[in-house]
């Protein structure tokens, strides 16, 4: 199960927009977490993945308290 929505955004200019998205995973562990959560971002970005900054993306990972 996966839970995602957009945390903050902010517009720089006409055709940039910076998004940080929180996904919640309910999964065994950290690396399924990351799959599920990398999936749903793909499929989210129909898979035309050429406009996202790929190289600035990060994962913050931490299990549920």
């Amino acid at each position: 199960m996966a839970d995602a929505g957009i945390q903050s955004e902010s517009r720089r200019g006409q055709d940039f927009v910076a998004a940080e998205i929180l996904f919640t995973v309910d999964a065994a562990d950290v690396a399924q977490a990351l799959t599920v959560a990398w999936g749903a971002f793909q499929d989210a970005a129909c898979d035309d993945l050429a406009g996202w900054d790929l190289a600035s993306a990060r994962a913050e990972v931490q299990p549920e308290p």
